[in-house]
């Protein structure tokens, strides 16, 4: 809560400390010999993410932090709680193959239609009124018929407004931006647009 007590708690750590408990945070680019056990909670909540990352993301925080373990010359273990001890993602972790996971994510990507197969524009709908925002979204939907269409979906409000979303599918970029830059041209219509969007929001 204070200016550089992360950095101060973490050398502490690093000096004298028996345990630490953290966020995700902790887990990232931390190097200390004397560390030899790790345990991770409710692994599974990243993979229940509404985003086509949610694979990528959970495996790549789970591969950090069982890195922080047996980083010296003792000899590391790491715990991880899961509901679903099959998962590809948990067995890729247990096993340390980052080629397993990238093509078994590649597979469901393809399957799915999501990058890098496809290029996608989110388009996000927003209005005090919830049934404005679909209604909104939903001419939308029927002006973009030469790409292909997810949505529209609500997803969480923000200053107290709804928002209601489209995912834009294509192949040719250069047709999507095409349809999005006519679409807002010829609408004037006051919309967020994420043009290859990192992350989905929820």
């Amino acid at each position: 809560r204070r200016k550089n007590a992360h950095e101060k708690l973490l050398r502490e750590f690093e000096e004298s400390g028996d345990l630490l408990i953290g966020t995700q945070m902790v887990a990232k680019g931390l190097d200390f010999e004397r560390v030899t056990l790790v345990g991770i909670l409710n692994a599974d909540a990243t993979l229940c993410r509404n985003d086509y990352r949610a694979s990528e993301t959970a495996y790549e925080m789970l591969e950090q932090a069982s890195g922080r373990s047996g980083r010296g010359k003792l000899k590391g273990q790491v715990m991880i709680q899961t509901f679903d001890p099959d998962h590809f993602v948990m067995r890729c972790v247990q096993m340390h193959d980052y080629k397993m996971f990238f093509n078994q994510e590649m597979r469901y990507r393809h399957l799915g239609m999501y990058p890098p197969y496809v290029y996608l524009c989110t388009l996000v709908f927003t209005h005090f009124d919830l049934q404005e925002a679909y209604k909104q979204a939903s001419h939308a939907k029927e002006y973009f018929s030469s790409v292909r269409v997810l949505g529209p979906i609500e997803i969480r409000m923000q200053q107290k407004k709804h928002r209601v979303r489209l995912i834009l599918k294509s192949k040719d970029d250069q047709l999507l931006h095409k349809v999005v830059r006519n679409y807002l041209d010829e609408t004037k219509q006051v919309v967020d647009v994420n043009m290859h969007p990192i992350m989905m929001e929820e």
